[in-house]
């Protein structure tokens, strides 16, 4: 297996390169990350229901709470995240709106907040472990027009049995176009 498989549930299976390792994760092996900002300008992220709203340089308790960090041993984050099957996924994810300038109409998303490992043989570690920083840059909002999906997101360093491993503590899928259901 090439590539990690993301947390789906309390436990999970993964290989690093040929050799493979288990991690079994119980609920109390995750632990929250409990703030977070949106430091683009001009930009709003706001649930399809209504349910939450992310306002820029406003501090935010997470609204959503996911698994753990996706992990790709490969570094192809961005090409495994556009994947199509991995696009049709709800698990985890909240349907939003995103409003950012120069847009006539708000984009579609689906937003994507990690829990962070701690136990005896994972851990997350560094700032993006105890905070998330929401950036959306202006090329991922471009590259999400004209029905095409774009996904923006923060890397979080990870320790596992001493090696040293970088997982994706949240993304944000964007598109002008509906998700499917």
């Amino acid at each position: 297996m090439r590539y990690l498989l993301r947390c789906a549930g309390i436990s999970f299976a993964f290989a690093v390169g040929s050799c493979a390792s288990h991690v079994i994760w119980s609920p109390e092996d995750l632990v929250d990350v409990n703030q977070g900002v949106l430091v683009t300008k001009g930009t709003k992220i706001e649930a399809e229901d209504g349910s939450f709203a992310i306002l820029p340089d406003v501090p935010f308790k997470p609204p959503i709470r996911g698994n753990g960090p996706f992990i790709y041993s490969d570094g192809k984050y961005e090409e495994r995240l556009l994947s199509d099957k991995f696009i049709r996924t709800n698990v985890a994810r909240a349907r939003v709106r995103v409003t950012a300038p120069g847009l006539a109409k708000p984009l579609y998303g689906k937003l994507y907040l990690a829990r962070m490992p701690s136990n005896s043989r994972i851990k997350a570690t560094g700032p993006a472990s105890r905070s998330y920083q929401l950036e959306i840059p202006e090329h991922y909002v471009e590259a999400a027009k004209g029905g095409k999906v774009s996904v923006v997101f923060e890397k979080v360093d990870l320790v596992l049995d001493g090696k040293n491993l970088v997982g994706v503590s949240w993304a944000l899928w964007l598109s002008d176009l509906p998700f499917p259901e």
